[in-house]
């Protein structure tokens, strides 16, 4: 270290290591020893791929460790790649750290240089291959024929009692009139326990009479997020219900397996469900013509008609005053 040493009434009592040091010293000397590593090619599949306004982060990962990576996102989009969860990639650079300060925390990262794809990971390859399985053999075929009612009374759903899709579920609803009953089923969406209580989950509200169909719920996220959605016992659970089930799991650019065609589903999978009758509308009665004046031709007797009508506006002389009325005296006598 080259920075001057603590007093050694700082150090720890009895200890035989050297220092203390100031933590910025020893921060900026583990940094130049970090660069000096040598760069190199890694292989692995990419995992939490997230973007920034200058950089793009994601985890590189195999079953024996993982490394957080970083690239420029100039660089990164000047190679018109796509990068998703589980794809799998090789990656050329070498290791890089930020040794923070009072204010900032310290941060180390494998920075990319150069990337390119190396084919579908072995998770997407074997979800692919499970999707073909499934497709074969027409597994979710009995579902999709399940007759639905076309104004259900009840509704079961399986969510995460925090999540958005709860919120989203009410919100299809009451956009469409809907003023049925809820049956909810609170489960976990997204750890490695999240499978099989959603399975127990969809058993137990099929089991109930009243239930007409289920809705399973959840928002998008990773491959990682959506893993319990490409469970196979899952999908074959659901493919077993005798009550109509429809998934609204993640975006339509996310990845699971979970009746995969009604995945796709918006507002909380709530369009899937039938419509309700449409109202009769009433006949308008067919609009008027507007009323046209006609405007009349000018003729031989006009002018006389216009010169009448201007006599007849023009106000009265007045009356000339009664006469008055004859006294007594000087009425006629009458006749014999």
């Amino acid at each position: 270290m080259t920075d001057a040493q603590a007093s050694p009434t700082d150090s720890v009592a009895g200890s035989t290591l050297p220092g203390p040091y100031p933590v910025g010293t020893y921060a900026a000397q583990l940094k130049q020893r970090l660069l000096e590593f040598a760069r190199v090619q890694l292989v692995g599949e990419v995992w939490g791929f997230r973007t920034s306004r200058a950089r793009v982060y994601f985890e590189l990962r195999d079953a024996r460790g993982a490394l957080p990576c970083s690239m420029w996102r100039s660089d990164f989009e000047s190679l018109g790649t796509t990068l998703v969860d589980g794809v799998r990639v090789v990656v050329g650079g070498g290791c890089d750290y930020y040794p923070g300060s009072a204010v900032s925390s310290p941060s180390f990262t494998f920075a990319v240089l150069e990337l390119r794809a190396a084919g579908e990971g072995d998770l997407l390859a074997a979800l692919q291959r499970l999707r073909r399985q499934f497709d074969a053999e027409g597994l979710f075929e009995p579902q999709k024929r399940l007759p639905r009612s076309l104004v259900p009374r009840t509704i079961g759903v399986v969510t995460g009692e925090q999540g958005k899709a709860r919120d989203d579920v009410l919100a299809g609803l009451r956009r469409r009139g809907w003023a049925g009953r809820l049956v909810w089923a609170f489960v976990p969406v997204q750890d490695r326990h999240a499978a099989p209580r959603i399975a127990a989950a969809l058993r137990e509200l099929a089991a109930l009479e009243d239930v007409e169909v289920v809705i399973v719920a959840r928002g998008g996220g990773s491959l990682a997020d959506l893993l319990a959605f490409c469970d196979e016992t899952l999908c074959r659970t659901v493919a077993l219900l005798r009550t109509p089930v429809i998934a609204s799991v993640g975006h339509h650019t996310d990845r699971r397996l979970l009746l995969h065609t009604d995945a796709r589903s918006r507002g909380g999978g709530v369009d899937r469900l039938s419509r309700r009758p449409d109202r009769p509308r009433r006949e308008r009665p067919p609009a008027r013509a507007p009323r046209t004046r006609r405007r009349a031709r000018p003729g031989p007797h006009t002018g006389t008609a216009l010169q009448g009508a201007r006599r007849a506006c023009r106000p009265s002389s007045p009356a000339p005053p009664p006469a008055p009325a004859r006294a007594a005296s000087e009425r006629a006598p009458p006749s014999g």
